[in-house]
């Protein structure tokens, strides 16, 4: 049967945890520093009616971008 010293654990064990750490930076989300999504909101009843609704569940996953004034006439 083979054995491993005490030393040889330890050391197989700091390298599976620096590979575990590794790997888990490498499957992180996206950095801060990316660009999210942009969601345009548009028509009047739409927008004005779910803008606040859709931007706070949306917070810190895309943009959501509405149009301060009213969309006027589609003629």
């Amino acid at each position: 049967m083979f054995q491993l010293t005490y030393e040889s654990r330890l050391a197989l064990l700091a390298s599976v945890l620096s590979t575990s750490l590794l790997a888990m930076n490498l499957c992180a989300a996206e950095p801060a520093t990316a660009e999210l999504p942009k969601v345009v909101l548009l028509g009047d009843s739409i927008r004005l009616s779910y803008t606040d609704e859709v931007t706070r569940h949306l917070q810190g996953r895309a943009v959501v971008i509405s149009p301060s004034r009213n969309g006027g006439d589609s003629k």
